[in-house]
């Protein structure tokens, strides 16, 4: 049973996970960044180093195994809506005042255009195009 798809995935991923935290630890280490201050999303140097790092390898493992960008993208897809159905909170929206703008209008606040727009018209520039000819 270990040689179905889903159980090598699993291993893979299990793997995947293993070699991020050690590659994490190892430029932690490198930077001189404490483990208590090293969330990828609170430190840009150590994110920006991951991302090198990641993009590095995945560069590799598209040339070397012969992987079209969009069959990695296609896999990045799936797992991430795979985590999205796991843990549906960490791909909420945090903006929450487009949610605030937005029931404004749902709630039919919105100012109705007016048809005297053409009194805001100003027409200084109008025949401009016609002084040039």
């Amino acid at each position: 049973m270990a040689n179905d798809p889903t159980s090598k995935i699993t291993d893979a991923l299990a793997n995947l996970m293993i070699s991020f935290k050690e590659l994490q630890t190892s430029l932690e280490e490198e930077l001189g960044i404490d483990e208590f201050e090293s969330d990828l999303e609170e430190n840009p140097e150590l994110e920006a180093a991951m991302i090198k790092e990641v993009k590095n390898a995945l560069e590799t493992t598209m040339d070397t195994e012969d992987y079209e960008t969009e069959e990695v993208a296609s896999l990045i897809s799936t797992l991430t809506d795979s985590l999205e159905e796991i843990a549906p909170e960490l791909f909420s929206d945090d903006d929450d005042d487009d949610e605030e703008e937005d029931s404004v209008y749902d709630m039919g606040l919105e100012t109705e255009e007016s048809d005297d727009d053409d009194e805001y018209y100003d027409d200084t520039f109008d025949d401009f195009d016609d002084k040039d000819e």
